[in-house]
C-alpha cells in the first residue's frame, strides 16, 4: 500500500507467513521521495521502521519479544541510457535497534550498496 504525495510516497508493506510459522508478521512504514535531476537522471532516498510479532522473533531469532525489527535509509542514483536500458546505484543502512534483539543477530548494523542494470518500456 503506498500513498505518492508531490515526490513523496508513503509506503506500507506486509507480510504473514501462512505456511511453515503461521500467523507471524513482519511490517514495514516508511517515506519515499524521487527526484527528476534531467529527463536522464534522477535521485531517490527512502527511510523506514520494520516491526514484527513475538511468533516472528520467536521463528527468526529464537526471542518471543513483539516490537521495532529495524529502521533503514537508502539513497540511489539512476541514469537513463536510452534505449529503455537503466543503470540505479544505491547504498542503504540497516540497523536492529533494540539491543536485546541485536544480541540474536550476527551483523545488527549494515551497509550495503549495488548496481543494477534494468530495462522499462
Amino acid at each position: 500500500v503506498a500513498y505518492a504525495a508531490g515526490g513523496a510516497a508513503v509506503f506500507l508493506r506486509h507480510v504473514v507467513d501462512t505456511d511453515s510459522y503461521a500467523g507471524a508478521y513482519f511490517g514495514t512504514l516508511g517515506v519515499r521521495y524521487d527526484r527528476a535531476l534531467t529527463s536522464k537522471t534522477g535521485l531517490g532516498a527512502a527511510v523506514s521502521v520494520g516491526w514484527a510479532s513475538a511468533r516472528y522473533h520467536r521463528a527468526y531469532l529464537e526471542r518471543a519479544k513483539p516490537g521495532v525489527s529495524l529502521v533503514a535509509a537508502r539513497a540511489s542514483a539512476t541514469r537513463q541510457l536510452g534505449g529503455g536500458l537503466y543503470l540505479t546505484s544505491h547504498v542503504e543502512l540497516t540497523t536492529v535497534p533494540d539491543a536485546r534483539l541485536r544480541a540474536y543477530v550476527a551483523r545488527p548494523t549494515v551497509i550495503a550498496s549495488g548496481l543494477t542494470i534494468g530495462f522499462a518500456r
